[in-house]
């Protein structure tokens, strides 16, 4: 058996979430750091009403994901891959090695700022639920939202302005499919962010990626990257285009991959991978009481 680490996107930080790691050095070093891209210390931010707002949420999301792999990165296996949702696909190129801890928080903020800019005004994601993809692109075409994320092949997340967002819910419920909004203010991963997408590119090239130390899947089609300049593309293109969730994950369970370990916050990537392949075994850090009790768990199953 084989282990791939998923990193969530924005949207499942909340109060507690660095509670997991209190007290672990390393980590809560990590927690220190966020400090320098967000208004606040990240442990008074979290305790904020602005947990949800881009600037905010995108590097506290990555603090916690990459403070909680502080702790868990000498306690298990080397895992065979890992993968990142929107946000989360910045933290996971520092799990893999390609850039510093630092690195990742300060993109973060950028990545955030760039797409606030970039936005329309009453803008967001509403996710679709109990439609197929040809319902769902027959309802952008509808609607004029566009189709932000496969995650699953009844399970979308469409972006756009929120007038047309709202018709398309309108639209889904009447013919059964349920709907939720999202808690994100911008429309992540549609053309809408375009100069978003062509402006962190040039953010990234500022940065020196190195070479990774555990493969990682691009979020947009699920390849694995090859190179910087690949990751750079990937990371950059993700913010504009269509993020294709399922490939990533059916991608991973080609390659071998039979357990999978959400860092969180949340357990939504978790649950997503249930969705597609209920027979893999896949478990996210906030589903345990202890780390000790997600390590122990984690190493038996991979016996």
């Amino acid at each position: 058996m084989s282990l791939a680490i998923l990193c969530p996107g924005q949207g499942g930080q909340h109060a507690a979430m660095f509670d997991v790691i209190a007290g672990n050095p390393e980590a809560e070093a990590v927690v220190a750091m966020a400090g320098s891209v967000l208004p606040a210390a990240a442990r008074d931010v979290v305790n904020s009403a602005s947990i949800h707002q881009n600037r905010i949420a995108q590097p506290l999301v990555c603090a916690a994901i990459l403070s909680r792999w502080r702790v868990l990165e000498r306690e298990l296996p080397r895992p065979a891959l890992v993968l990142g949702y929107s946000v989360g696909e910045l933290a996971a190129h520092a799990v893999a090695g390609s850039y510093s801890i630092a690195d990742c928080l300060r993109l973060a903020g950028r990545r955030a700022a760039l797409m606030d800019d970039a936005s329309p005004p009453n803008s967001g994601l509403i996710a679709i639920l109990g439609m197929n993809e040809t319902q769902v692109r027959a309802l952008c075409d509808e609607s004029g939202g566009e189709l932000a994320i496969v995650n699953a092949a009844t399970h979308f997340v469409l972006g756009g302005p929120w007038a047309s967002l709202d018709a398309a819910a309108r639209s889904a419920r009447s013919r059964g499919a349920r709907t939720v909004r999202l808690k994100v203010g911008a429309p992540a991963h549609t053309s809408w962010l375009r100069e978003a997408a062509v402006a962190f590119e040039r953010e990234l090239g500022r940065v020196a990626f190195a070479s990774t130390r555990i493969p990682i899947l691009a979020g947009v089609d699920g390849h694995l990257v090859r190179n910087a300049s690949d990751a750079k593309a990937s990371l950059a293109a993700q913010i504009a285009q269509t993020v294709h969730w399922r490939r990533c994950i059916a991608h991973a369970v080609e390659m071998g991959v039979s357990v999978f370990l959400e860092l969180g916050p949340g357990n939504a990537l978790a649950r997503i991978v249930h969705e597609s392949f209920p027979k893999v075994q896949a478990r996210s850090l906030d589903d345990f009481r202890s780390v000790a009790g997600a390590i122990t768990t984690i190493r038996r199953t991979l016996q």
